[in-house]
């Protein structure tokens, strides 16, 4: 689901069964029904999260040992939390809204970071996180 961006269990099996080299190569018996929505559904439930984390670490430290993947910097995924904060409100009109020195006061642990909400270079679109 993940590699191909899929938010919903339905989507996958129906990419799996539309796409039975994949299936294949994901473990699965292609002369077989694959398995139903409620088998993922319930598979996904059950699975810890530490023991995907274990695997994804031994997968690193493995690769990393065999040459494969360079250890030599970080890579970090993030996602934006947006500060629960009046500068995040579009209708707020303060003028020192996007000012470094600017703590929010209403979310302490907030540290000034800016994410620009439109690509357009002219445009001062941004919200606080």
């Amino acid at each position: 689901m993940k590699c191909e961006g899929f938010s919903m269990i339905t989507d996958l099996v129906d990419y799996l069964n539309n796409n039975l080299l994949i299936a294949h190569y994901c473990g699965f018996d292609i002369s077989a029904p694959l398995p139903s929505y409620w088998t993922f559904n319930r598979f996904l439930k059950q699975l810890d999260n530490d023991v995907l984390s274990s695997i994804m670490k031994s997968q690193v430290l493995y690769l990393s040992k065999q040459g494969i993947v360079d250890t030599s910097f970080i890579g970090l995924d993030s996602t934006l939390i947006a500060a629960n904060t009046s500068q995040n409100n579009p209708k707020s009109f303060l003028s020192n809204k996007f000012k470094p020195d600017n703590q929010p006061k209403a979310d302490t642990d907030c540290k000034l970071g800016v994410h620009t909400a439109s690509n357009q270079t002219n445009e001062k679109k941004y919200e606080f996180y």
